[in-house]
């Protein structure tokens, strides 16, 4: 990976001229070349690439709203807080802040039935946000270039239950979201304790990481520890993993370092029994098959709202827009795309406001299910308020 500026050729100054020319109205002030060097490394210098690339991650930033995650107005869900493991703690030598990750303490099964996908998400894009944000403090405090972060990955506790295929399927969903929207941000990955199982959990999440973050992980035997303090000094070590950092009286520093466990049931968003919440209707899709609600709107401004769960499996959720509302088209106009949803966990709640009157159609998808039917819980509501109205 090129670190300086001055190391590019020719072709690469010329690519990275392009590129900055292409997102230029979209950088904030401190997005300088170094920023978009990675971007442009992370796709092999193809401008065109990292420009699609980039645009793609401001989608995503906007959906989970990261721009506010640094701020007081962003409230982690308190299960996340209490256990999702992880947490900051010191700097390396050369003054990259460390992210510590008891990843072996994590319980999939009961934050997948206590938060949504997209909370989890935020969660770690808050993350990502901290520690560029400690790293540019860092690079202030000591006049010198300091732009990744270091993760020392505690294996400890991982067993079968963590390859679960949902959990997984969660697990791999974070590490895109780094890959795409936070290009280079890994400076080494030291995975310590790791069981004989790893080899077999590494397998499913090494098609979800890039070349540059592979050959960043480092998996230490079992003198982790004086490993370790190659890179980092004792002092920024908790005392848990071989250094002299201890949190009153608290060899782990849990104050900064959050260790997992298993998440009470109470967390749990869906407490009614299936089948049974008031108002909601029981429906079967078939496989290879979907289910059109059909929602009329008279008024414009209404809102659309839904909440679903189902039994066993994730299903497509999406809204679409009738043909017959629709003039001169012949097919309807999709509003939500299609995503597959694990409404299995945590029910799916959300609305969407209608610009016009007119037939709207919520879709239970499991087009893409060939050999599961799947059993689905809703309610959908319709809210006509008239903008105009007058008491």
């Amino acid at each position: 990976m090129i670190e300086n500026l001055d190391d590019l050729d020719e072709n690469q100054k010329e690519t990275l001229k392009k590129f900055r020319e292409q997102v230029q109205s979209s950088l904030k002030d401190d997005q300088d070349d170094y920023f978009l060097l990675k971007w442009l490394q992370a796709t092999d210098f193809d401008a065109e690439k990292a420009d699609d690339m980039f645009r793609q991650s401001l989608w995503v930033r906007k959906k989970l709203d990261l721009d506010s995650v640094l701020t007081p107005s962003y409230k982690p869900p308190e299960v996340l807080m209490k256990y999702d493991p992880g947490g900051f703690y010191g700097y390396d030598k050369e003054g990259s802040p460390i992210f510590v990750d008891p990843l072996g303490q994590i319980d999939f099964k009961g934050l997948l039935h206590s938060v949504k996908k997209d909370d989890v998400l935020r969660f770690k894009g808050y993350h990502a946000e901290k520690g560029l944000q400690l790293a540019k403090e860092k690079a202030k405090e000591t006049g010198k270039r300091v732009h990744q972060v270091v993760n020392i990955l505690d294996m400890e506790g991982l067993g079968l239950k963590h390859l679960w295929g949902p959990g997984v399927a969660l697990f791999n969903s974070v590490a895109t979201l780094y890959e795409n929207n936070f290009p280079g941000y890994w400076k080494r990955i030291f995975v310590i304790k790791a069981p004989l199982i790893f080899p077999a959990a590494y397998n499913l999440v090494k098609p979800f990481l890039s070349e540059d973050t592979k050959n960043k992980i480092k998996i230490l035997g079992d003198d982790w520890k004086e490993q370790l303090k190659k890179y980092i000094d004792e002092d920024n070590l908790p005392e848990f993993y071989g250094g002299k950092g201890c949190d009153d009286n608290d060899p782990k520093c849990s104050s900064e370092i959050c260790y997992g466990g298993t998440i009470p049931e109470s967390y749990y968003l869906a407490k009614t029994p299936f089948g049974k919440s008031e108002g909601s209707i029981l429906a079967t899709v078939d496989r290879g098959k979907h289910l059109d609600v059909e929602q009329v709107v008279e008024t414009p401004g209404s809102i659309i709202s839904w909440e679903f769960r189902t039994k066993e499996h994730d299903i497509g959720f999406g809204i679409y827009l009738s043909a017959a509302t629709l003039e001169e088209k012949e097919e309807m106009e999709e509003l939500l795309p299609i995503q597959r949803v694990n409404s299995q966990f945590v029910p799916e709640l959300g609305s969407i406001k209608c610009e016009c009157p007119g037939k709207y159609i919520v879709r239970f998808d499991n087009s893409y299910s060939w050999v599961t039917k799947k059993v689905v819980e809703y309610r959908i509501d319709v809210n006509s308020t008239p903008s105009n109205s007058q008491d």
